[in-house]
Order: structure tokens, then sequence, then C-alpha cells
């Protein structure tokens, strides 16, 4: 007879509106949450009892739809003794059977796994970078080590291949692998860290729903805006938020470094093209970023074929004369407001010239 085990999908908010909505679908086998996130949902001025408070409310709606699933919340305390009394405190007064507490992985942390775990608490052992600690994490009996699969991308690293040794190592223990951090714009990663070995995947709701788009009856309309983004600020801010309201899917091209030195001068760019294209990564409005080997945009713009065009207020001439090529079938849009910031007026100040 043969066995098969459903590819876990984790649920990472305390949206209780969303979890609601997915307990009601039946499509979740797992929540994963921390005290950042809860912290957008609560209210009050007791952070340690709002944060039980709202948990409590999570698994309440769990068990009304007779879906008792795992739940992670995160310890706060980062020592030792401390840890292990709060995740006493967190199972002695949240009323819930299927209750993780995520443990960061770290040597004195190894020993509070163990003692957690020998108690009855399950453990979650987090903030996984590669397959020694996942050795680490199964022998001190964790339930779960999760893998911060974009962590270890923006390191220059393979999280797939830690992803895919990892389960290697732990088949016969009773250690699961989920995969956190994976870009909730990116539907291919999720994709591909199954197909690397996770058990489990967390992602936020707005992925689910893609993931059940018919893409045959729903052509996605891509928005694209370039730019160096060598020095973040909030005039970049404002062209990536207006870009991103625009359509459904926002690619940011960057100007490869060989590039930037053509179009800025020697002594730029400040950060190099990964450190750029990592960063802007990080955004959840930025679906795509692409690195383009090119002073003017047309060739990659005729390369991805985007619906619109977004560009920054001030347009220079030659920016003019740029979007004078792009083809017809390419809306241009012009971001209304932008908030008055230079990449170069803030090198300039740094390095303490007027």
């Amino acid at each position: 007879m043969n066995h098969f085990k459903e590819l876990q999908l984790f649920l990472d908010t305390a949206d209780l509106g969303q979890i609601e909505k997915c307990l009601q679908q039946r499509i979740i086998s797992g929540l994963t949450t921390n005290p950042d996130i809860i912290a957008k949902e609560r209210a009050g001025n007791d952070p340690r009892a709002d944060y039980i408070n709202h948990v409590q409310k999570m698994a309440d709606l769990c068990k009304k739809y007779a879906q008792e699933v795992p739940i992670s919340i995160m310890v706060t305390e980062s020592e030792p003794d401390k840890m292990i009394a709060q995740a006493r405190e967190f199972a002695s007064k949240i009323d819930y059977s299927n209750l993780n507490v995520k443990i960061p992985i770290g040597w004195e942390e190894l020993g509070v796994i163990r003692e957690l775990e020998k108690s009855g608490i399950k453990v979650n052992c987090t903030c996984g970078m590669n397959e020694a600690q996942a050795i680490l994490a199964a022998n001190a009996g964790a339930h779960y080590f999760s893998i911060f699969s974009c962590h270890i991308k923006d390191m220059g690293g393979d999280s797939f291949e830690v992803i895919r040794k990892s389960r290697k190592l732990l088949e016969g223990t009773h250690t699961e692998i989920i995969v956190g951090g994976v870009r909730p714009k990116n539907m291919k990663d999720l994709i591909d860290a199954f197909l690397a070995g996770a058990h489990i995947v967390t992602v936020p709701l707005d992925i689910l729903e893609r993931l059940s788009g018919n893409q045959a009856k729903t052509e996605e309309k891509v928005v694209f805006t370039n730019g160096v983004f060598d020095i973040l600020h909030p005039g970049h801010i404002s062209l990536l938020k207006f870009a991103k309201s625009l359509g459904d899917k926002l690619i940011v091209g960057i100007n490869s470094d060989r590039a930037v030195k053509i179009l800025k001068g020697l002594d730029r760019p400040i950060n190099d093209e990964r450190t750029r294209q990592s960063v802007l990564e990080s955004l959840d409005y930025v679906d795509q970023v692409v690195i383009f080997d090119d002073v003017e945009t047309i060739n990659i713009i005729n390369e991805l074929k985007p619906h619109i065009l977004a560009k920054a207020v001030d347009l220079t001439p030659e920016r003019l004369r740029e979007i004078d090529k792009v083809p017809a079938e390419v809306e241009v849009r012009v971001c209304p407001i932008l908030a008055e910031f230079s990449t170069t007026e803030i090198i300039r100040r740094a390095q303490g010239k007027k």
C-alpha cells in the first residue's frame, strides 16, 4: 500500500482574517508567526500579554474549524534560562495542543531545544543557514528545522542545495524541514524548495491566492522601471511604490557596475550590482530585479516586453529621447510625486562636500 504525504504549506501571518479564510478553505497545514508580525495586529500596552492573547485567538480559530495545525511562535528572550522560562509560559498560558516554540540555532540554544523537547514542548529551530546546523538541530531533538532561504541567497549561497543536503541528512529522524524566507513574489522559489526536499514551505496569503489563479484566463500586467539604485532613498521608494500600483508584477532593472561607471563616473557605484539587487529584492512591492549591462533601457524593454514603463518625474532631455524609442504598445507613466532626494547629493554630504 502506498503512503502519500501532502506538500505542506504553512501560512506566515498573524492576521486573524487571513487565517480564518485559509482555514475555511482547508488549504494550510500550519501557521508561523513572530513578535514583529503580531505587533502589527495587536493593541494595548503590555506586549507580552498581547502576544499571548493574540496567539490564543489564532489557536481558537484553528479549534473552531477543527484543524489543530501546528502553530509556531517565536521567543522574545535571548538568554537560555529566560528562553526556557518564556517557552514554558507560552505552553502553560496558551490553550492549544499543537503549539511549537521557535528557538534560533546557536550553541547555547541547542541546550534550550533539548530541555524543552524533553519536557514535552515542541521546538521549531529557526534561522538555519547550513546542513551542519540541521544535524545539530535534529540531534537536539527539534521537531522542525527552519531554513532561511532568501538569507542564504543574499549571502551568495545556494539555498536549494542546502535544502537537498539537509533533507538527505535528516532522513530517518523525526525532524522536518521548513523553508522560510522564500521571496513571496517568486512562486518558482516555492516550487523549487519542494523539489529540493522541503517538507514544509511558509508562505503569505497573497502567494496562495496567486498559486490558485488561472494564468490562461488572466494575464498579469507587467510594469517595468529602472535606475542605478545605488543608495536607496525616499525618492526611489516613491517611484517603486507608484510603479507597483500600476499593475500586477513589478520588474526593476538596474544598471550593471560597468554601465554605472559609464553613467556616473569611475567612483560609482558605491554598492555593487549584487548588493543593489539584493536590497531591492527584499522589498515586498518589488517582484523581480534584473541587471542589464547597458546605459540605455531600450534593449531590456524589448526583451521583457512590459505593459507599462514607469519613469521618474525628473525627465531629462536624454531620458525623453530614450522614451521616444519605447515601442508603441508599452504605456509610459510618469511618477507624479517624487521625494526630492539624490544619491549624488547624499554621497557629497557623506564626504563633507557642499
